[in-house]
């Protein structure tokens, strides 16, 4: 599992979010177009990552709903 920190912030590659949520990642690029997904970070020019903890967030919302 690859993970990126800067300051704290722990930063995940799509397929680990894709795992954790478990949806596509079709279908998280979809929510995330819709607005109903955590919005994904560049953190280069060739790579980007997702918040762990806004991601974790939103599952444990939605796991409410």
């Amino acid at each position: 599992m690859e993970h990126q920190a800067t300051s704290g912030t722990i930063y995940i590659p799509l397929q680990t979010v894709a795992h954790l949520v478990n949806l596509s990642p079709s279908s998280i690029r979809r929510l995330e177009i819709i607005g109903e997904f955590p919005k994904k970070r560049k953190l280069s020019a060739r790579r980007i990552g997702y918040v762990l903890a806004e991601v974790t967030a939103w599952a444990e919302n939605r796991a409410k709903a």
